[in-house]
């Protein structure tokens, strides 16, 4: 959930293995020229065979001229207008998930007192923040911007966090809150896994929605203790 490197590498090799096979071929284009000088040779098998070896080198030449995204099919190359606007709104709500679980999760931990609450707090910041540098990765490959927000529900939830004043109205009401969202969040990925004709979306929507599962359930375990 990277993926610059390899791409590179494997066109530098191309790259490589063209130039060697030009080289070959102008050597074969000098041979040519020389015999044609002296015999026949253009009548011949051979002659024939070395003629059309001096139109391939001109179509390789040309394939070297071609910009390497088209001429190598690099997925870099996707623009964000080809991305429908579902999916760009999903981006959109998912990189907003990821930052208000991790605001929640921050005043948690600042506030309780309970060690089970601050555990899963500080996971829920580890694995949100991890989920949004892979969010962060997939919009860069669709050459698309996101900026994350709190809205104005969350914004009002983290006031009435930092106010609460007794312990255990404040693990209830963050625990409560954690659990409303993930709810939301799931329901988000999955139809973002069921709808969109994105494949990479579909399989971040996929692998997202396991996490957010597990999330839920934690909360869910806690607030049963």
């Amino acid at each position: 959930m990277g993926f610059h490197a390899q791409p590179a590498m494997h066109v530098a090799s191309q790259r490589k293995g063209l130039a060697l096979v030009l080289q070959v071929l102008c050597l074969a284009r000098l041979m040519h020229d020389h015999v044609l000088s002296k015999t026949s040779f253009r009548q011949t098998f051979c002659g024939r065979f070395l003629m059309n070896i001096r139109h391939a080198s001109l179509a390789i030449a040309l394939v070297f001229a071609m910009p390497c995204g088209n001429a190598f099919g690099d997925e870099e190359n996707i623009d964000s207008t080809q991305l429908h606007d579902m999916d760009k709104a999903f981006l959109d709500a998912a990189a907003s998930a990821d930052h208000a679980e991790i605001e929640l999760s921050k005043v948690a931990l600042a506030k309780t007192r309970t060690p089970a609450i601050r555990t899963f707090a500080q996971q829920m910041i580890a694995d949100h923040g991890k989920n949004y540098l892979e969010l962060q990765t997939l919009c860069r490959n669709k050459k698309y911007a996101i900026a994350p927000e709190l809205d104005a529900d969350h914004r009002t939830l983290l006031r009435k966090l930092n106010s609460a004043n007794s312990d255990d109205g404040f693990d209830r009401a963050y625990l409560d809150a954690t659990i409303a969202d993930h709810m939301r969040m799931d329901a988000l990925l999955d139809r973002a896994a069921n709808n969109s004709n994105d494949s990479d979306i579909k399989r971040y929507s996929a692998n997202t929605s396991l996490i957010v599962k597990k999330h839920e359930q934690m909360a869910q375990d806690l607030v049963a203790k």
